[in-house]
């Protein structure tokens, strides 16, 4: 065995291969002009660059955050490893987004973590994500369906109402008298 010729416990690292050019520019193009990003902050970045952004900012979206590795981003933006990092620099820099990096101490570090800083950004992605409609909770027992009766799995819990009564009030477009 040589000197300083160790092997690592980590398996090594296997690159991902790239499709053929037309479809990763045809696939940077179309990640790019899907609208996941105002127009003001699109006009600051190259088309690559945009892709980027815009497949990070649909992770966000979706999920959160972005935990995505640099590998992952860039083969679904269409564009290389170095790219993907200049273009989270960049957006870094100009206080678009905010870069936590996870580092373990003695093993592998973990993909770092992106969130949106920019409030024009935030609303931005809101807006496009169909952030104006009431979510309930997947835990939720309460039903709502469309004769306005509420129905609760546990019967006499939650708002007050008994199973199958009608609500009153706003929500059934109903006038609540004071007697």
């Amino acid at each position: 065995m040589q000197i300083g010729a160790c092997r690592s416990i980590f398996p090594p690292k296997r690159r991902q291969r790239a499709p053929e050019r037309t479809v990763l520019i045809e696939r940077r193009r179309a990640s790019a002009a899907a609208g996941w990003l105002p127009p003001a902050v699109a006009s600051r970045f190259t088309v690559s660059e945009q892709s980027v952004l815009a497949v990070v900012v649909r992770e966000i979206a979706s999920k959160g955050a972005c935990e995505l590795a640099v590998d992952a981003v860039a083969a679904l933006a269409g564009v290389s490893r170095r790219m993907v990092q200049q273009a989270l620099r960049i957006a870094h820099d100009t206080g678009l987004i905010l870069i936590e990096e996870r580092r373990r101490h003695g093993d592998r570090n973990r993909t770092n973590r992106i969130t949106i800083l920019s409030r024009e950004l935030a609303a931005w992605v809101k807006r496009r994500a169909g952030g104006g409609c009431r979510k309930t909770h997947p835990m939720s027992s309460e039903v709502q369906n469309p004769a306005g009766l509420v129905r609760l799995g546990i019967p006499g819990k939650g708002l007050g109402e008994e199973v199958g009564r009608p609500r009153r009030g706003r929500l059934a477009n109903e006038r609540v008298r004071d007697s």
